[in-house]
C-alpha cells in the first residue's frame, strides 16, 4: 500500500526547505544592513572581504531535511526506517531553528542590529509541524497494517 497523506506533508517539507535556499531568511538593520541566507550572516551589500559570519551549517541542515524527507517518501514499505528518516528531518529543522536564533543573537550583540522579519524565518517551524503530521500518518498506517495482519 502506497503512502497516503504523509507523502503530501513530506513533499511540503521538501518544498519549504528548498525555498529557504532561494533568498534571505532574515534581515538585520543597524550600522549596516545584514542578511541571513543559507550561507550564513553577511552584509547585504558586499564590499571587499566584509563577510560577517559565513557558515555551511544552515545549508547542511536544509539539505538534511530535503534528503530525509525524500528518503521517507521512498521508504514507504519499511515504516521503521521511514520513521527514522522523518526524525532526521525534524532534527534538521531543529538545527536550522537553533542557527536562526544564534545568528539573531549574534547580529544583535556584535553588530547592534535589529531584526527585519521575513516569511522564510518561520519555515523551519512549519517543517517541524508537517514532519510531525507525517509521523502520525506513518503510525496510523502501521496500526492499519497490524490490524490487517490480526485478521488473517
Amino acid at each position: 500500500m502506497i503512502q497516503r497523506i504523509q507523502t503530501i506533508w513530506l513533499s511540503l517539507c521538501m518544498i519549504l526547505a528548498g525555498l529557504m535556499f532561494s533568498g534571505r531568511i532574515m534581515g538585520f538593520t543597524g550600522d549596516a544592513v545584514y542578511e541571513l541566507t543559507f550561507r550564513g550572516l553577511a552584509p547585504a551589500v558586499q564590499t571587499g572581504n566584509s563577510a560577517a559570519d559565513n557558515s555551511f551549517m544552515i545549508g547542511a541542515g536544509l539539505l538534511l531535511i530535503i534528503i530525509a524527507a525524500l528518503a521517507a517518501i521512498l521508504l514507504y514499505r519499511y515504516r521503521k526506517l521511514q520513521k527514522t528518516a522523518v526524525f532526521a528531518a525534524i532534527a534538521g529543522a531543529v538545527i536550522v531553528c537553533a542557527l536562526e536564533l544564534y545568528y539573531w543573537n549574534l547580529a544583535a550583540k556584535t553588530y547592534n542590529a535589529g531584526m527585519m522579519p521575513h516569511i522564510r524565518m518561520v519555515f523551519p517551524v512549519i517543517i517541524i509541524i508537517l514532519a510531525v503530521l507525517a509521523l502520525s500518518g506513518i503510525s496510523r498506517d502501521e496500526k492499519i497494517v497490524k490490524s490487517y495482519d490480526r485478521l488473517r
